[in-house]
């Protein structure tokens, strides 16, 4: 099998459940039309965050 590279556009968002809980995703621009939301569990998300610190639209 060929792997193949590529690029995806992403931000981290929040949202808020129906139940008026925050919660936090990754967005993924899949197309013009579609974003994916990836659910990240916290060490996900800090590996990200000390990374890249463009990701961090939050200042944590």
């Amino acid at each position: 099998m060929n792997n193949k590279e590529f690029t995806l556009k992403c931000s981290l968002e929040k949202g808020v459940s129906q139940k008026g809980n925050e919660y936090e995703y990754l967005a993924l621009k899949i197309t013009d039309t579609y974003v994916k939301r990836v659910f990240l569990e916290s060490a996900e998300k800090e590996l990200l965050l000390n990374n890249n610190k463009s990701l961090n639209p939050f200042g944590k």
